[in-house]
């Protein structure tokens, strides 16, 4: 029987070790948020609210029951349904991602880096229609719409320019709403929206475990519209999480956990995955990493706690890297940390056509990254033993000395490998 290559960094004791912690962690320290709504859904729920300060504490027992009622899978819907990214995988791999947010892209022609705009994200967005393993779309930034509105402009540009799926973030508190009007729209109802639901959303954590009002509003939208969700934890190692790999990947599943509370509180059973977007620290220079040994092997750790540990499904950041320009080096840790992610069971894995920092892209990185993925997906894909695998009628057939090459077994599976 077929099966994909499997990479296990944690024992079994090891993962309940840190799923303990991280219910310490909520439920002593708790996180804050910044949202009065949800912090009445909570108090309802039992959690212990702090009206002063905001903090709110999760008792053991709720956050047990939220993790309980978290679906094992679910289907990111793009606005045409062979689009459609079912999660789990069918064959245990993993679906790509672009990158989120880019203000500059590279320019090919120019050989600079220039501001993004509404014209090279569409083009951007077409791109990623024609390309195979650029399954979902990433919003970004274009600089010569109102920053105000930078974001509602950018969801604009994606649903005219692809069809696949959307992965959606919202910059301000007050554009939420509007963008969520944006998709009813597009689809003409708010029933139409939650049966083809156009995107996934990312709520995110201000390190150390802090959810702002923006993010809980994202939350609140996409469990009344019915958009899944893939909720990040955004630690920083070294400066807002522990330096250690463990002390690292225990606080970012342990934010991110409180999303997936929040998310159970409002509407039992809505599809939440957990999100491990964190980076490291160069502790010579402050800044954030991308695509270090200790970034790529903590998203992998936190991917085998949130499934194994909590049985739900995972995105992280891993098709990344440090380097400005698309060379050696950026298709080295690009593949180094998409293979290890997708060993561990990563099921989404962002980062295609992204280059080093928060803001570049790059639509040559793009097409190389989508060559990487493929690749990827080989060394990973298993090996599928059966008759027709092992093809004894063939190598008989052929005889010593002999050749399968005009062969209709050839014939059948010469595409299968290249």
């Amino acid at each position: 029987m077929q099966d994909t290559l499997k990479l296990r960094l944690l024992s079994t004791d090891e993962v309940a070790t840190i799923r303990e912690k991280c219910l310490l962690l909520l439920s002593q320290m708790g996180m804050r948020v910044d949202h009065e709504g949800v912090l009445k859904l909570l108090d309802q729920a039992g959690a212990q609210v702090d009206w002063d300060t905001r903090d709110v504490r999760f008792p053991v027992d709720l956050i047990e029951s939220a993790i309980t009622t978290v679906p094992g899978d679910l289907t990111v819907k793009g606005a045409e349904e062979r689009h459609d990214c079912r999660i789990p995988h069918p064959d245990g791999l993993f679906y790509g991602c672009t990158n989120i947010q880019s203000m500059l892209h590279w320019d090919p022609d120019e050989k600079r880096f220039v501001d993004n705009s509404a014209e090279r994200f569409a083009k951007w967005c077409q791109l990623v229609e024609v390309l195979d393993e650029a399954r979902i779309c990433a919003i970004q930034t274009p600089m010569d719409v109102p920053a105000e509105s930078a974001e509602v402009h950018a969801l604009s540009i994606q649903l005219q320019n692809t069809a696949k799926p959307l992965w959606m973030h919202a910059f301000s508190r007050e554009a939420v709403p509007f963008m969520f009007e944006l998709m009813v729209a597009r689809m003409g109802s708010i029933e139409a929206l939650r049966e083809r639901s156009l995107v996934i959303i990312n709520p995110g954590t201000v390190s150390p475990f802090i959810i702002k009002e923006m993010d809980a509003e994202e939350i609140l939208q996409a469990c009344h519209h019915g958009v899944p969700i893939s909720s990040d934890g955004h630690v920083m190692t070294g400066v807002t999480s522990p330096m250690t790999i463990a002390g690292s990947t225990l606080q970012n599943c342990a934010e991110v956990l409180g999303h997936v509370v929040i998310c159970q509180v409002i509407k039992p059973g809505h599809p939440i995955m957990m999100t491990h977007f964190n980076c490291p620290a160069d502790m010579a220079s402050g800044f954030a990493t991308l695509a270090t040994p200790s970034a790529n092997v903590q998203r992998s750790a936190g991917a085998q706690v949130c499934k194994e540990g909590f049985g739900i499904p995972v995105s992280a950041c891993p098709i990344m890297t440090d380097t400005y320009c698309t060379d050696g080096r950026s298709v080295t840790e690009k593949a180094l940390g998409g293979l290890i992610s997708a060993m561990a069971g990563t099921d989404i894995a962002y980062g295609m056509g992204r280059l080093g920092g928060a803001t570049l892209a790059s639509p040559i990185q793009l097409v190389v990254d989508d060559q990487l993925v493929a690749l990827v997906k080989e060394y990973i894909r298993g090996v599928q033993v059966d008759d027709e695998h092992l093809a004894v009628d063939e190598i008989l057939a052929a005889g010593i000395g002999g050749s399968v090459v005009r062969s209709k077994h050839t014939l059948r599976h010469c595409r299968d490998y290249v």
